[in-house]
């Protein structure tokens, strides 16, 4: 099994690295290839690469990262069609749309278009908020912290909406309306942190199961679901529900 981390030194924040920590621990066994900004990732010249991920990032580094994929657009067509496996968490889903602009500090960037949204980053509008999804079938728990509103545009991609990752069904989802996150296919972004993957180990081992790590058991899998059941039994109890802010 062969995973591509890009970017570690530039996307780092709110301790998304761990998202990789947990699935080296878990599979010691596996390939992990970080790929720094001004080198060339490895899934656009190889076809074994099992998963790639990007995590949470500051606006520069948006930018700088947007700019470095960006001519790699048509090769995340190719690799999302042929069934490949990508996770974007936090603010890294807004570089999967179609572009982002910050007028508040005065600029606009293109992105790779997987998407039809453009983000708009209001940076005196920031939403803090907690995160009750589902998505097929498995509730999934986390928290958002973004500038990031989304808007659609046109009626979807192939004139078909239907790509929202999870439904929410507590918290607040991106901004277009279509629930928390995108997927396409293997490819999925989603705005949930916590970090996903520590806090979600139900859906940590689909995922391995899905790229060809099996089903053994994650590092520390005991504790991490007894924390997640504790984590969703809060979050399901309207008492405990101290709901959304921005």
């Amino acid at each position: 099994m062969i995973i591509e981390h890009l970017y570690p030194q530039a996307a780092y924040l709110y301790g998304d690295p761990y998202n990789i920590r947990i699935l080296r621990l878990s599979r010691p066994e596996a390939t992990v290839i970080e790929t720094k900004l001004g080198e060339s990732p490895a899934f656009t010249t190889r076809d074994d690469v099992d998963l790639v991920y990007l995590g949470s990032m500051t606006e520069v580094a948006q930018q700088d990262i947007a700019a470095a994929l960006l001519p790699f657009k048509a090769r995340f067509d190719e690799l999302i069609a042929a069934g490949k496996h990508f996770l974007f968490t936090g603010n890294a889903l807004d570089l999967v749309g179609e572009q982002v602009n910050n007028p508040d500090m005065g600029y606009e960037f293109t992105g790779l278009g997987l998407f039809p949204f453009a983000t708009t980053l209001r940076m005196l509008a920031r939403i803090h908020d907690r995160m009750l999804a589902v998505s097929d079938g498995l509730p999934l728990v986390g928290y958002r912290s973004t500038f990031s509103h989304h808007t659609l545009l046109g009626t979807g991609r192939g004139g078909n909406t239907n790509w929202e990752f999870a439904h929410v069904v507590r918290g607040s989802g991106l901004t277009v309306g279509l629930g928390e996150g995108v997927r396409r296919a293997g490819f999925i972004a989603t705005e949930i942190i916590g970090p996903l993957l520590i806090t979600n180990p139900l859906f940590t081992k689909r995922l391995l199961s899905e790229i060809g790590g099996g089903d053994a058991p994650l590092a520390y899998e005991s504790a991490l679901v007894a924390a997640y059941e504790a984590r969703l039994a809060e979050f399901r109890d309207p008492h405990r529900w101290s709901g959304k802010g921005h």
